[in-house]
């Protein structure tokens, strides 16, 4: 081996800068893979620099080295082209969207629904702002996830309940212990059984199918829709778009891309690197009581609503208005129930620290618009953002300090508050 020269050092310093930002300074998978990418060429760079061999002798061993790498990779990537591995599961790749993870079975009709008696049990630490974002102090949430033969957060098997509770994953509760969410709650408050129709991302065209296909067959006296003002709008204009062309949705997420190992195993490896991502102090704020200082992480932003929320809002009116008219004719009461986002419900008792977008978001008027629309319709209505800022007045955290759904505590303060309306005197 020669000595080093000014050109195989500086090819070996930048390959060790690359890798090193790669590891530590990279903001997004994206500019990790890039760096390590950078870092492998730097090192091949550094490596010719530094050997005996002629600059054609390395050009053939680089070739020949990432020939068999090629050629390993097609090898690998031959079963999941023919359907026969799906190496998310080999992997055991994180995914937050269950429309794009292979653990839930795909329904023409809900486009997606958990397996029936699916368990899961585990640690995770940090919430959903700590998946995306970097976050100072990540919760720890012990999960225990038990679901029943229609693929719904229950312990066991319903035939009749007089109180269903439908919705998303403020419904389904997966951060919070079983005995702990609205539906578990209400049903201690109000002495009645009360059965879990909640299912994460799903918006009000599904909840109108969990309406007619699981709710009203279990003959309940009363039904609770929750409205969560995050996303249920974006829910309902992706199923609308992901309906016009189901075989291209389908594809999209479970098609051959999806199911690759190349893609797998580079999101591995961005998590075995510590999954880099930007900062979440830009989307935070800091709540502060006394001597007490927490920062929160806002996922949803505050905005003003468009043209296309107003188009969502109608549709919504109308599936509500369809699902109250279905409900009455079996016998059941229904309770429509806002859920605000966190930045809602902590607006005015928290300061944006300097770089945070949320110094500039504004709160909208959906829950008096939502509210007004209904009443118009007959249509009974909870916006339970007084309830859940009024507990965050008084020093309760009714949201994970790291994540966009509900503590224990907020569980409980929604659940005190449809209580009440259902059956007054309810808890008390």
């Amino acid at each position: 081996m020669r000595p080093p020269h000014a050109r195989s050092i500086v090819a070996a310093l930048a390959a060790l800068a690359a890798l090193g930002w790669a590891v530590r300074g990279a903001a997004s998978p994206a500019t990790f893979l890039a760096a390590v990418a950078l870092a492998w060429v730097a090192g091949w760079m550094a490596a010719a620099a530094w050997s005996r061999g002629s600059c054609l002798e390395w050009a053939k061993r680089f070739l020949l080295v990432h020939a068999t790498v090629a050629l390993l990779v097609t090898l690998l990537e031959i079963p999941a082209l023919l359907g026969m591995v799906d190496y998310r599961l080999l992997f055991r790749t994180p995914i937050l969207s269950p429309a794009r993870n292979p653990r839930y079975l795909a329904d023409p009709d809900l486009l997606f629904i958990r397996r029936p008696h699916d368990q899961q049990r585990g640690v995770v630490v940090g919430g959903t702002m700590s998946f995306l974002y970097r976050v100072v102090t990540p919760t720890v949430i012990r999960y225990d996830l038990r679901y029943d033969r229609h693929g719904f957060r229950n312990d066991r098997d319903v035939d009749s309940a007089a109180i269903a509770v439908i919705g998303d994953s403020f419904v389904e509760g997966a951060e919070v212990a079983a005995e702990s969410t609205t539906t578990a709650v209400l049903g201690r408050l109000t002495g009645l059984r009360a059965v879990n129709l909640g299912q994460v991302q799903y918006g009000p065209r599904q909840e109108r199918v969990v309406l007619e296909r699981f709710a009203l067959p279990l003959r309940p006296a009363f039904v609770v829709w929750l409205f969560f003002e995050g996303n249920d709008l974006d829910d309902l204009r992706e199923y609308d778009a992901a309906i016009r062309d189901l075989e291209a949705f389908v594809g999209a997420r479970h098609g051959f891309i999806p199911r690759s190992f190349t893609r797998n195993a580079l999101a591995t490896l961005v998590f075995l690197a510590g999954n880099p991502r930007p900062s979440g102090m830009s989307r935070s704020g800091v709540y502060a009581a006394g001597e007490r200082r927490d920062t929160l992480y806002f996922l949803y932003e505050g905005r003003a609503l468009g043209g296309l929320d107003a188009a969502a809002l109608d549709s919504t009116v109308a599936i509500l208005a369809d699902a109250d008219r279905r409900a009455h004719e079996g016998g059941a009461r229904l309770l429509v129930a806002f859920v605000p986002t966190k930045y809602r419900t902590y607006h005015g008792l928290v300061s944006a620290p300097e770089g945070s977008a949320a110094a500039d978001w504004v709160l909208n008027d959906l829950p008096a618009r939502l509210g007004e629309r209904l009443a118009a319709q007959g249509i009974e209505y909870l916006d339970l953002t007084d309830a859940l800022r009024h507990a965050a007045r008084a020093g309760t955290h009714p949201y994970l300090l790291d994540d966009s759904h509900w503590s224990a505590a907020g569980h409980r303060i929604a659940a005190e508050a449809i209580a009440r309306r259902l059956i007054p005197g309810a808890g008390e």
